[in-house]
């Protein structure tokens, strides 16, 4: 049994791990893990290239963590209930085809927002109600442009994951 106090000799534990979160990924591994599933990440696509994804063409362009994107399903469709697909996908996950996307709700549609797993975030100036419980796989055919990032959301949108999942 140690006393608590680390030697000069011993690794420290980062403050994550001590607080009961996982610690996050350094750049270094984040692109160690990326190199180490290259293979994984290109067979992946290749099973979806010859099984399709909700059997729709392919179409790539660049998506990042926490974008704001237009759903196609509402184009056309003046006050449709969910306008926006919110992107949180991890950069760094090289799948080509698809994208997890939280859809962002108008808050008239949302009703009563089940506290912590569903935060509001500003599209604009526009409040719109993440609605967590419904992320799921799209394929990128089916999610439009970009229109803005909820950065500024991380937190919120982190919180609600995590707590959506029993990671808090």
């Amino acid at each position: 049994m140690t006393s608590g106090v680390a030697r000069k000799d011993e690794v420290s534990t980062p403050v994550e791990a001590v607080e009961g979160k996982p610690p996050r990924l350094t750049e270094a591994e984040k692109q160690r893990w990326m190199e180490e599933n290259r293979e994984a990440f290109a067979a992946y696509d290749a099973f979806v290239e010859k099984y399709g994804v909700f059997g729709d063409e392919h179409r790539l362009f660049l998506m990042r963590f926490l974008d704001v994107c237009r759903n196609p399903a509402a184009n056309g469709k003046p006050g449709h209930p969910i306008p926006y697909l919110l992107i949180v996908q991890g950069d760094y996950v090289a799948v080509s085809t698809s994208r997890i996307v939280v859809p962002l709700a108008r808050p008239s549609a949302a009703d009563l927002p089940i506290r912590t797993i569903m935060p509001t975030i500003m599209v604009g100036a526009e409040p719109f109600i993440a609605v967590t419980p419904q992320m799921g796989s799209v394929p990128v055919t089916r999610i439009g442009a970009v229109v803005g990032s909820a950065l500024e959301f991380r937190s919120e949108i982190r919180r609600a994951i995590d707590v959506l999942t029993d990671d808090f």
